[in-house]
């Protein structure tokens, strides 16, 4: 499919930096949603209750940004209303597993810690979505193929060990 005809949703997007990486990238029709800011590109508005038709967008990016909802499933839904059959996914995650979260949080600090955005004051890991593993969870029914992800204990058909992203990427299946 042609870049320049795919509409775009970025959740999450509060300056232009990420809208000017996907135009950069030769996508066209692009919108961002926050609550939040200055840019003319970007709607403001709730990611629990997005301001758009149903099956309006071919590619959905939220980056980190779903566990900061108290409320991921009404996130879900609302992405999974706004996708069409067949969009691409693709969510930023802070954590590849649960042992992986806690060790982190635990304070310890080595060159196998880098993720600083994983949220510390959570009281339970449950409590926030931070890994691979919850996303599979929480968009499971959803997942027509799995298409990229950054965990070194699972490998997906188009899974390449050599590049360095903290990323659930996936086909919707409605």
């Amino acid at each position: 499919s042609n870049k320049a005809s795919l509409k775009v949703l970025s959740i999450g997007t509060r300056y232009e930096t990420e809208i000017l990486y996907l135009l950069s990238a030769g996508f066209r029709d692009i919108r961002g949603l926050d609550t939040f800011s200055y840019s003319p590109y970007i709607d403001i508005g709730d990611m629990h209750e997005m301001p758009y038709q149903d099956n309006t967008f071919d590619v959905i990016i939220a980056g980190w940004i779903i566990p900061y909802s108290r409320q991921p499933e009404i996130v879900r839904d609302e992405i999974i209303r706004v996708s069409k059959n067949g969009s691409i996914i693709s969510l930023g995650v802070s954590s590849y597993t649960e042992e992986r979260y806690l060790y982190i949080i635990s304070g310890k600090k080595n060159e196998d810690s880098p993720h600083s955005n994983i949220n510390v004051e959570s009281i339970s890991f449950k409590e926030y979505l931070q890994t691979v593993k919850q996303f599979r969870v929480l968009f499971g029914k959803n997942v027509n193929i799995e298409l990229f992800t950054k965990n070194p204990y699972i490998t997906t058909a188009h899974y390449d060990s050599n590049k360095d992203h903290c990323i659930y990427c996936f086909e919707v299946k409605k």
